[in-house]
């Protein structure tokens, strides 16, 4: 039978090749690599899980003392509403009640006679240098 120069595949010039190619599996060598190239990324990841732990709770505790710092100064501005020429300094730290005792607070009251100006710092009691800043006016009505 006469293909005109062309061989179908089921018919190679080379039938040993087919041959090599049926076998199958992997060799050593690139099993190795896999598992070097595995054991690389599972390394990097387990080096990362401290540090994004440790960003976590930072930043519940960040979180936790923006929403203190923020009720405290809204309730001396309740309370200054009321009552315009209270007094609301607090410069030694006061801490919150349970859960939250662990965050500390001071407020300064600039006692102005037409408009107050009162700010409100918060923080972590292990954090004394990551401070939280609300300032406030507050005009007498």
């Amino acid at each position: 039978m006469d293909y005109c120069g062309y061989r179908p595949y089921w018919r190679s010039a080379y039938p040993e090749a087919v041959k090599m190619n049926k076998r199958g599996g992997f060799s050593l060598l690139e099993i190795l690599v896999t598992l070097v190239i595995i054991s690389v990324g599972t390394l990097a990841i387990i080096n990362w899980m401290p540090i994004s732990i440790r960003t976590k709770a930072n930043l519940e505790k960040r979180a936790t003392t923006v929403f203190l710092a923020q009720g405290k100064i809204e309730e001396i501005k309740s309370t200054a509403l009321v009552s315009f020429n209270n007094d609301f300094n607090q410069t030694a730290p006061a801490s919150w009640s349970v859960p939250y005792d662990n965050f500390m607070w001071t407020a300064s009251d600039d006692r102005g006679s037409a408009i107050k100006v009162i700010s409100v710092s918060a923080w972590h009691r292990e954090d004394p240098n990551n401070k939280v800043n609300f300032d406030t006016k507050i005009a007498l009505r």
